[in-house]
């Protein structure tokens, strides 16, 4: 599986994911309006900062009583000691009620730390609010539920689709309080200097912005650079 240096991933930690988005845009290796998670999948702990791992993925029911019942957490828990790290928990949620009771917890959440995991993405729900921010872990979800209903964890480390984003195990996953983007590999190690040029620029932008008596063609000069995406749909 393909690793980022560590330094390299603390320096992509560094940087917000709006200006990660656009940085990818330099690129054009995809359509701007494909990559990243919609508004159905929010950060329940903005105040972590962002959030950078590798992804290991899973799917759960909790609420269909039919399906076999497999907790999986040993696999689970082996899959998260295997990856690269940081390892981020992708989970799909599946079943006729997939946001009416959850998986994720305080326990699996502590259970998840110990063997690299930082953080999970879900379009499901979570519980123990309180003791999972205490507990430093990200959480981007669809919201938070009080039971974990018929849990049934499986599927380990297979390709998953959520919010639109396809995602498999060992993709880059970069998110913070604006929400969840998915980095392609094919640009992976130029990120950190195409953003920081970016924020250098908006920099000046903003300064400009703020500090000089402009006209609105010369406002719009100056914003131009940043609306014209790189990608073609």
């Amino acid at each position: 599986m393909r690793e980022l240096t560590q330094d390299y991933i603390r320096q992509l930690a560094t940087i917000d994911t709006p200006t990660i988005s656009n940085a990818i845009e330099e690129f054009g290796l995809r359509c701007p309006t494909t990559g990243f998670m919609g508004p159905e999948v929010k950060s329940l702990f903005p105040e972590l900062g962002v959030m950078m791992g590798y992804a290991v993925t899973a799917t759960a029911h909790t609420t269909t009583s039919n399906v076999q019942r497999e907790i999986c957490i040993h696999e689970l828990l082996q899959a998260i000691h295997d990856s690269p790290k940081p390892a981020v928990l992708i989970l799909k949620s599946e079943g006729i009620q997939p946001i009416r009771t959850c998986v994720i917890g305080e326990l699996i959440v502590l259970s998840m730390r110990k063997f690299g995991a930082i953080g999970v993405v879900t379009d499901g729900c979570i519980r123990d609010i309180q003791q999972v921010r205490k507990a430093g872990f990200h959480a981007f979800a669809a919201g938070s539920v009080v039971s974990h209903g018929l849990p049934s964890l499986c599927r380990i480390n297979a390709p998953v689709e959520i919010s639109d984003v396809k995602i498999e195990p060992g993709d880059l996953i970069h998110g913070d309080e604006n929400g969840i983007l998915k980095i392609p590999w094919e640009c992976a190690g130029r990120l950190v200097g195409v953003a920081r040029k970016i924020l250098d620029t908006e920099k000046a932008i903003i300064k400009s912005l703020q500090t000089q008596r402009l006209t609105p063609d010369e406002a719009t000069q100056l914003l131009r650079h940043s609306e014209e995406p790189n990608s073609e749909c």
